[in-house]
């Protein structure tokens, strides 16, 4: 088999530091990805590759309950009538919307918050009323 190495200057997305990494790849395989001491960027390939990340949407009706596999037109309904059913109970401030460290979600996750009526949008550095 041939190998295409591509090698991509960009930005890191697992902080808002925007630091500088340099992807080498071949097709669709990551072979390296270098970066200037950034502890998030060396966790980015174990993250893809890990056996534990989840692939495909799941659903489970509470915290002790195992995981099962949806489509995700599934997993979005049953999302979403359980956010509709919490809103309706308590009210739209009782709904927070939170997300982790991947920066390319905060305009849609605050879209979404504004668009249900919740002020409470949070991310690991910054929140918007």
């Amino acid at each position: 088999m041939v190998m295409s190495r591509k090698t991509t200057h960009s930005t890191c997305y697992m902080c808002t530091d925007d630091g500088p990494i340099t992807v080498v790849t071949d097709r669709e395989n990551i072979l390296s990805i270098e970066h200037p001491e950034c502890v998030r960027a060396e966790g980015m390939l174990e993250l893809r590759e890990s056996r534990l990340r989840r692939v495909h949407p799941g659903v489970r009706s509470g915290p002790d309950d195992p995981w099962s596999q949806r489509s995700t037109r599934d997993a979005v309904s049953f999302t979403a009538g359980r956010l509709l059913d919490l809103r309706e109970r308590y009210g739209a401030r009782a709904v927070a919307f939170v997300s982790g460290f991947t920066k390319e979600a905060r305009p849609y996750l605050q879209r979404l918050a504004h668009g249900f009526g919740s002020p409470h949008c949070l991310t690991d550095l910054w929140f918007t009323p």
